[in-house]
């Protein structure tokens, strides 16, 4: 037995379910009608609605070629939002005294210099409860054009797996 995953989920987790790593998906994402925030807005909207309410899933938010990158973990009614911190950026790709501002402002917390509990450094985090995704999604938007650089006509590739042991690894209560 998988003692890294719940056994006995309560209330609404169906963690249970996912006693594995889901398969991951990778979407190409175009928004229609030449793109724009409030289309990228739009489609991040529907992707969190569906997401948000069942089985934590991780998600990870890149474009070609930036090296910058926003990772979601989501589930439960909850999302963990990380931004790629200078830790794991090189040359133009680092986030400068204005970005990182920019993301002190949007209510990010800045990277511990002492790394998690496996010793790796950790990126710019925000936690948040979702009653409504739309926030999370506006937060995205604007994480991905005002610090991440990502072009809003381009297409955008989104990697969304089950998380290795839902429940345990959550920071919240299931």
């Amino acid at each position: 037995m998988d003692t890294d995953t719940i056994t006995e989920p309560s209330g609404t987790c169906r963690c249970a379910v996912e006693v594995t790593r889901t398969e991951t998906r990778t979407y190409s994402v175009a928004p229609r009608d030449g793109g724009g925030w409030r289309a990228w807005t739009a489609s991040f909207t529907r992707l969190l609605a569906r997401l948000v309410v069942g089985p934590v899933h991780c998600l990870v938010i890149t474009q070609e070629p930036n090296q910058r990158y926003v990772q979601v973990m989501l589930g439960h009614g909850h999302a963990h939002l990380e931004a790629s911190s200078n830790a794991y950026l090189a040359g133009d790709f680092r986030l400068g005294e204005s970005e990182e501002q920019v993301l002190t402002t949007l209510g990010f917390e800045h990277p511990s210099t002492l790394g998690d509990d496996r010793g790796l450094p950790e990126n710019w985090w925000s936690d948040h409860d979702v009653a409504d995704p739309v926030h999370i999604a506006r937060l995205l938007s604007i994480t991905l054009q005002s610090v991440m650089a990502f072009e809003e006509h381009w297409p955008v590739s989104i990697d969304v797996f089950g998380a290795d042991s839902p429940c345990e690894a959550c920071f919240w209560e299931a």
